[in-house]
């Protein structure tokens, strides 16, 4: 029985939230790949443009001094994506970003000008990372720096997220804010 009030569900009783944590593990990209779990509504071009344009909107009110804070012309604005699956929505993001690169403020180090961004794929199923890495979509853009990625159980982040890259995202590691 999973009747319980006012309890979060990955806080309750019921087994169905290990169930369906332990089916991503199990599954991993074939959820997505095979249909099994719908995704349209959350990985399309349409919303990842949308994304993309608040993304940039806020890149360019911080790296222009329009945002309290010190913003480090060196370092990208990190963008952290919990539990991607099957890493669509990411590469729809990053190409929606790329494709209004000439918006990003000009005064950026050379290293960042055109791309101040890091986006961050994260699961808690190891097989998304290593079809993430493997994708003829997805591996250019970690090639060039455009994305990483993490092994990451969003439900227990802790004070640090190790990335693949081997760069530390942490309070004490962050130069610009997490998005």
């Amino acid at each position: 029985e999973c009747l319980q009030r006012s309890v979060r569900l990955s806080d309750s009783d019921c087994i169905l939230w290990k169930l369906q944590k332990d089916f991503y593990k199990d599954v991993g990209p074939q959820a997505w790949t095979e249909g099994i779990v719908p995704n349209y509504v959350s990985s399309n071009s349409f919303i990842a443009q949308c994304y993309a344009k608040v993304i940039l909107e806020f890149a360019n009110e911080w790296y222009t001094g329009k945002i309290d804070g010190l913003p480090d012309m060196s370092e990208p604005i990190y963008i952290l994506e919990l539990g991607a699956g099957s890493g669509k929505f990411s590469f729809l993001l990053v190409t929606q970003l790329l494709q209004l690169c000439e918006y990003f403020p000009a005064n950026l180090d050379t290293a960042l000008r055109g791309f101040p961004f890091r986006v961050v794929v994260t699961d808690v199923a190891r097989k998304n990372l290593e079809f993430w890495f493997s994708h003829s979509k997805l591996k250019p853009l970690f090639d060039r720096g455009f994305l990483d990625a993490a092994l990451l159980d969003a439900e227990n982040i802790g004070e640090k997220i190790v990335l693949v890259s081997g760069k530390i995202i942490s309070v004490e590691t962050l130069k610009n804010p997490i998005v």
